[in-house]
């Protein structure tokens, strides 16, 4: 649930395992823990999503960098 701007672009969850270079257009993960996240705008679940709706007709190609050991955590809705 944390979108990645101007600010937050060399931390982006302020605990040094996700960045992203905006002039390679690379998001590097090094020992990042993530959690799909749901979302009202979302019509999926995701991990990392990129709405290039908002990006415009020529949006850029991402490039995904994982170093070290990196965990995805499926919510699991409780009953």
């Amino acid at each position: 649930g944390t979108q990645v701007t101007a600010s937050n672009a060399s931390n982006v969850l302020g605990d040094n395992t996700v960045s992203y270079d905006p002039d390679t257009y690379t998001l590097t993960l090094n020992g990042a823990k993530l959690t799909e996240c749901t979302s009202s705008s979302l019509l999926n679940k995701a991990v990392i999503y990129m709405d290039s709706s908002k990006l415009g007709v020529d949006a850029p190609t991402v490039t995904v960098k994982v170093q070290g050991e990196n965990t995805i955590t499926k919510m699991v809705p409780l009953n």
